[in-house]
């Protein structure tokens, strides 16, 4: 099977709340969003349409690369889910 085919039939493979991409899309359509700069760039985002598993995001970068160093997903009362730490990213 073709990845091509693999991704046009499981939609939520390509919309996974894990994903950077999903981040950027939700940032779009956030109803409130706010970006803090300290020694790193932290971007918050709260979701138009959540459950009560993901309800915020929080995007951690680099302040002199740009580089995404952290996403935490937060439930409705606002308690860290998922925790992903970007440990080893390279852009070739």
């Amino acid at each position: 099977m073709k990845l091509e085919k693999i991704y046009e039939n499981y939609q939520e493979i390509t919309d996974s709340s894990l994903l950077l991409s999903s981040f950027a899309n939700d940032y779009k359509k956030a109803s409130y969003k706010e970006t803090k700069e300290e020694n790193e760039i932290l971007i918050k985002v709260t979701l138009k349409n959540y459950n009560k598993y993901i309800k915020y995001k929080e995007l951690y970068l680099d302040k002199d690369t740009g580089i995404p160093l952290k996403m935490v997903i937060r439930d409705s009362s606002n308690n860290p889910k998922i925790i992903i730490e970007y440990t080893n990213i390279e852009i070739l």
